[in-house]
């Protein structure tokens, strides 16, 4: 699947942000994907809201098992905590933040200006209008030919 912050967990450690791809963090980290013929990790995707994406609270993020094979010790509640603890320390909360804390006074001054700009771009527009439909009927009332 790999979405927006990806990671492996082992029965003891989480694997994370080295990359979105579950292959490359087992590769990297040489992890025993399967023991036997039993998981013995779990692949973790964390996705943001559709509705709002990276800016909805956190709790509203899905945390995606991939997988359909578990290893003995997983538990779904403690592993989910254990993904989002690592996403927390990822630095990935801090960028939004930071992104936020920029974007924040561009919309507020954005909104101030927007209804007078609309205005002021309406009253062009009428005027513009005007002189072409003036131009028209020019042009129809005197046809060339």
């Amino acid at each position: 699947m790999c979405q927006f912050f990806s990671c492996v967990l082992t029965e003891k450690r989480v694997y994370a942000w080295t990359t979105d791809s579950h292959s490359d963090i087992i590769k990297e980290h040489n992890l025993k994907e399967w023991d036997i013929d039993r998981a013995n990790l779990v692949k973790v995707e964390i996705v943001p809201s559709q509705e709002k994406g990276i800016f909805a609270p956190l709790a509203h993020w899905e945390v995606i098992f991939d997988q359909d094979s578990f290893p003995e010790w997983f538990c779904p509640e403690t592993d989910k905590n254990r993904a989002i603890k690592a996403l927390k320390h990822s630095g990935i909360l801090k960028i939004r933040k930071k992104y936020e804390k920029t974007q924040q006074p561009a919309w507020a001054e954005y909104k101030k200006t927007q209804q007078s700009a609309w205005a002021e771009y309406e009253k062009i527009e009428q005027s513009a209008l005007a002189v072409y439909e003036k131009q028209l009927k020019s042009i129809v009332k005197n046809p060339i030919g």
